[in-house]
């Protein structure tokens, strides 16, 4: 591609309102073109690294057995309402129709991809075994196709968009032990896609979010502007995110002798740290009671107060499944006192309580007392309260923690989930009423996962981490060409020596130069009006891998400048 002949043009400033590095660079070097927040067009040499992206996760896709198709965008809304998704999924798009009927644009497709197998799987040989060494792979599918999420915050970029490209992949499988393969395999692909980018991706355990109450893994990129707090166990290396990482303070609560219990009257003072402040006591001695509710069933929960409650540990914990903050009439029913007094003194007895192992062993506490401005300090387990049968992991991990099985304090890392792969179980096959008859002529339903990858994401991710001051720095395997052919044609030079620099580039431009190979692969800036260092501004702005400079000075020293954009170092190339 020649640069004449390339619509868009590079600029020095975003007037879009862009705060996201990423976003910033591919807008100035001409890749995307910001729509609106979350939404962006790719131009031409946008959309070729994006088709590069794809290409590495289709050839490892293809490895796996993967069948490529393509599926809608547009669904009805009966399929979400049988998933029970359709008013479950706060990011879903939906419309409404001029003939009355409601749509969803699909932020996944396990809607529309279980219903489509409903007519190919009868039968135990509909559904093979997973064999990758051996050649045999189960039935599974992928797209890559545009998604669509309503995102509250869209202010990553390409990182996070309200529309974007993903990869998505769905299998399913007669036995468990098929399903368990897959996912090891399509884990192993995901690393290799990744890897084939040029990031460096962990794969972290993480919970299954709107998709199913199964764990699942995200693949996360160590990534500076990062959304995600990734938390590593030095002595496993097993990562998880912040979700669902197993905590435990790293100092325990120590024994003390007991104090007289004091009780103490702060109408209007609400929050943690105004009680503590107020009270004059430490955060490490004070609690934090929260009440939830799902429907009818109501649950508390307590932490320390310089811990926050894990909504994800909680559900799992209490069976409650899907948890929102109880209604503030119901707390004030059930305590007798107004919202921000709850706490261990005097809570009835027939609430079902949470307590979080921060507080265990802990002596002399500050804590609700389930009256109108009613605080207590110098409480006591056994004494002034009871004592929990159990003490749980109900809090969010934070820097200082520890895992509880290996005793490590926590690395931390920040990144960007570019991934994620789920196991389904019947889930969703069950919502649809699919079944197979298996080898002793009994129905079953197929058990199946899905996998996604998120392709302007990586574009995103790729470009906030391969950036310098100057501009964008691709890898080879992701950047829309290889070389950036600069040329510099001066009119007061003599003719011969700009007809050797023109006919130089146009053999490289060719493929036709035999000391480098070139061909299809070539960016050549051949404005002629555009001086060389705006020529070198661009080249480093748009960060092609290598810049290949034929100009009187190249010839002088004996052939072409060839320039690394990452490292700077450069050669000459003899034309000889």
């Amino acid at each position: 591609m020649k640069y004449s002949n390339l619509f868009t043009k590079t600029s020095k400033d975003v007037s879009s309102g862009e705060v996201s590095k990423n976003a910033q660079l591919l807008i100035k070097a001409g890749y995307v073109h910001k729509t609106m927040a979350g939404v962006y067009s790719l131009l031409p040499l946008g959309l070729r690294t994006i088709n590069k992206i794809e290409n590495i996760v289709r050839t490892r896709m293809n490895e796996i057995g993967g069948q490529e198709i393509l599926m809608n965008s547009l669904h009805p809304k009966e399929w979400w309402v049988k998933t029970g998704r359709w008013d479950s999924v706060d990011i879903l798009f939906k419309l409404d129709s001029q003939t009355g009927a409601e749509y969803a644009l699909a932020c996944s497709h396990e809607e529309q991809m279980t219903p489509i197998i409903k007519q190919f799987v009868s039968s135990w040989r509909d559904l093979p075994e997973t064999d990758i060494e051996n050649g045999v792979f189960p039935l599974s599918v992928y797209q890559i196709q545009t998604k669509f999420r309503d995102e509250l915050r869209a202010k990553s970029g390409v990182m996070r968009g309200r529309e974007f490209k993903m990869k998505d992949m769905y299998d399913f499988h007669a036995t468990q032990e098929s399903a368990d393969k897959y996912y090891e395999a399509v884990k192993e692909a995901y690393l290799k896609a990744y890897g084939d980018m040029g990031l460096e991706v962990y794969p972290t355990e993480a919970s299954g979010g709107i998709f199913t109450n199964n764990p699942s893994h995200e693949f996360q990129a160590v990534c500076p502007a990062g959304e995600d707090t990734t938390y590593i166990d030095p002595s496993t290396k097993v990562m998880y995110n912040e979700e669902i990482a197993p905590s435990k303070i790293s100092s325990p609560n120590q024994p003390e002798d007991l104090r007289e219990l004091e009780k103490h009257y702060l109408e209007g003072v609400i929050g943690v740290n105004e009680i503590v402040k107020k009270l004059g006591v430490d955060i490490k001695k004070s609690t934090k009671m929260v009440f939830y509710q799902n429907g009818s069933k109501l649950i508390a929960a307590i932490v320390r107060s310089d811990y926050n409650i894990n909504l994800e540990k909680l559900s799992k914990i209490s069976g409650a499944g899907n948890l929102e903050i109880a209604a503030e009439e119901l707390v004030e029913k059930i305590t007798g006192s107004k919202i921000g007094y709850a706490g261990l003194y005097n809570l009835p007895a027939e609430v079902d309580l949470y307590v979080d192992d921060s507080l265990e062993n802990l002596h002399n506490f500050e804590t609700g007392g389930n009256e109108t401005g009613l605080h207590v300090t110098n409480c006591n387990f056994g004494r002034d309260v009871a004592l929990p049968e159990n003490f749980v992991d109900i809090k969010i991990v934070k820097k200082g923690d520890i895992n509880p099985t290996t005793n490590q304090e926590y690395e931390i890392k920040t990144t960007a989930e570019v991934g994620n792969i789920f196991k389904f179980g019947t889930k969703y096959t069950k919502a649809f009423d699919i079944t197979f008859t298996d080898q002793d002529n009994k129905l079953q339903y197929p058990i199946s996962g899905a996998h996604g990858l998120g392709i302007t994401r990586c574009m995103g991710v790729i470009a906030e981490i391969f950036s310098d001051d100057k501009g964008l720095v691709w890898p080879e395997s992701v950047a829309p060409f290889k070389y950036h052919l600069i040329t510099n044609i001066n009119p007061k030079d003599d003719s011969d020596v700009n007809e050797q620099i023109t006919d130089l580039a146009n053999k490289i431009y060719s493929g036709s130069y035999d000391k480098i190979d070139t061909a299809e692969n070539v960016f050549w800036d051949n404005r002629s009006k555009v001086g060389l260092g705006q020529k070198f501004g661009d080249a480093e702005l748009m960060g092609l891998p290598w810049q290949i400079v034929v100009s009187k000075r190249s010839l002088e020293n004996g052939g072409i400048e060839l320039i690394n954009r990452a490292s700077g170092e450069k050669e000459i190339i003899s034309i000889l």
